[in-house]
């Protein structure tokens, strides 16, 4: 495809023509669409970002909210008979399943056949969908139908939550994106959370590995200021063996270097704008450096300066008014030559 990304928005258009021109292209997938924040001549928001990666589309489709059911009298284009896997990012909406009133929310999954959509209120959202032609999961066609019938926030294994996330941050992709791995990526890890077999799992276990690292990071990320934060409650919480753990973090240089490094940056950010208000050993203790003279050490050798020495500049460091002088080397921090001890100048 010469020009894989596309886009989107009725923001250009007339208010009393954009939630008309979003109903004129919901028609097409014979579905009857309502306006429920305002009259519809009144305005309506649609901004869709989105990439073909082969016969695959990811996009990222931000509404305001609205009300859709299926006209069953229409006759949709046999071209696009796509599964419509979508991750809620921001929103929920409520929906007639098989006479099951549904709800899905933040961070669920939800699988539609794209010319049998789900009846239902959309409120405002961002939600991150991928497009799966059908000739592309051959043998799960059943499968996937079946889940399309039932809430489907549950039916699929949560590491595929996690790695449509990571997807979504991505969208849209760069131009030296290799379009056929993410499609290949993306559909072995469909694969893999439906069927959950050893094939199947070893298929997708570049994809699998890659996101088990993200989940973890995040982790970290989310608990790096906890006494709890070790090796063995994030093994717990990731349901893995601490082998495993080991495995993924291979690229990182370990586990543990990886929440050193981390807390360290945690500690560089904290010291740097904390004033005198808390004390750099107060500070180092709650990232997990009991010892400060080792958290000393350690801090020199990740940044080139001591603790001290950041805080001391973080004292000094000039306000709006006095930019200009620290930018042309007239402040007291430049005369000090404070910073050329990291190699930062002559």
């Amino acid at each position: 495809m010469d020009n894989p990304h596309f886009s989107k928005t009725t923001d250009g258009l007339e208010k009393s023509e954009q939630f008309y021109s979003f109903r004129r292209e919901m028609a097409e997938f014979g579905v009857e669409s309502h306006a429920v924040v305002r009259p519809e001549s009144e305005g309506f928001h649609l901004k869709i970002t989105g990439h073909a990666c082969g016969s695959t589309v990811a996009m990222n489709v931000e509404t305001e909210g609205f009300l859709v059911k299926r006209d069953k009298k229409s006759q949709t284009s046999p071209n696009i008979d796509h599964w419509l896997l979508g991750l809620w990012l921001v929103g929920s909406g409520d929906f007639d399943i098989g006479g099951q009133s549904v709800r899905t929310e933040q961070g669920q999954l939800q699988l539609q056949q794209i010319h049998r959509v789900h009846d239902g209120l959309y409120s405002m959202h961002d939600i991150f969908y991928v497009m799966l032609p059908r000739d592309s999961l051959k043998g799960l066609e059943s499968a996937l139908d079946g889940i399309c019938k039932v809430d489907s926030a549950n039916a699929f294994h949560p590491l595929l939550n996690e790695y449509l996330r990571i997807l979504a941050k991505n969208v849209p992709f760069s131009p030296g994106t290799n379009q056929s791995a993410v499609e290949e990526a993306t559909l072995s890890m469909v694969r893999a959370c439906i069927l959950r077999s050893p094939e199947a799992i070893e298929a997708a276990s570049s994809a699998i590995v890659a996101t088990q690292l993200e989940a973890a990071k995040r982790l970290i990320a989310a608990n790096l200021w906890s006494s709890r934060l070790n090796i063995e409650a994030i093994a717990a919480h990731m349901a893995m063996s601490r082998r495993q753990l080991y495995k993924i973090f291979e690229t990182e240089g370990g586990v543990e270097h990886y929440i050193r490094t981390r807390r360290l940056e945690e500690s560089f950010r904290n010291i740097s704008t904390a004033g005198q208000q808390r004390r750099i050993g107060e500070i180092a203790e709650q990232l997990g450096f009991r010892d400060l003279p080792s958290f000393g050490k350690q801090f020199r050798a990740q940044f080139g300066l001591s603790p001290g020495e950041i805080r001391g500049a973080a004292d000094q460091s000039p306000g709006p008014e006095t930019l200009a002088m620290w930018a042309s080397g007239q402040s007291a921090l430049a005369k000090d030559g404070l910073f050329s001890s990291a190699g930062g100048g002559p």
